[in-house]
């Protein structure tokens, strides 16, 4: 049901008379204006939804990479200790010279020629 308005600038009252063709043309020029705009909005967030979820997307896979590229770090890093172990076992128990001389570089970091 309508409620007629009491002025065109105070809308807080009844007017008592029916609107006129050009405030009803005004009214719904204003109401489709504002549907318009809520529109453009409405598609804006959209977007903007849909690329946060892109950028979510993107980090959850970033984040997967990271622990795969920590998890192989974690792994060599593992090996290396192994590997070092190994050599100062070596050095340890061989009793030739050379061998322990290039024990003993391999844990300086030295690389073999």
């Amino acid at each position: 049901m309508n409620t007629p308005l009491t002025d065109p600038d105070d809308l807080t009252g009844p007017l008592d008379r029916p609107l006129t063709r050009a405030e009803w043309d005004a009214a719904n020029r204003f109401i489709r204006g504002m549907r318009d705009e809520l529109e453009k909005e409405t598609a804006a967030a959209s977007r903007f939804a849909k690329e946060l979820a892109d950028v979510r997307i993107l980090l959850d896979n970033a984040k997967t990479e990271r622990d795969k590229a920590l998890t192989e770090v974690w792994e060599r890093e593992k090996q290396i200790d192994y590997l070092r172990a190994g050599v100062e076992e070596l050095c340890y128990l061989t009793s030739s010279e050379t061998i322990r001389e290039f024990c003993e570089g391999l844990l300086r970091g030295d690389m073999p020629t």
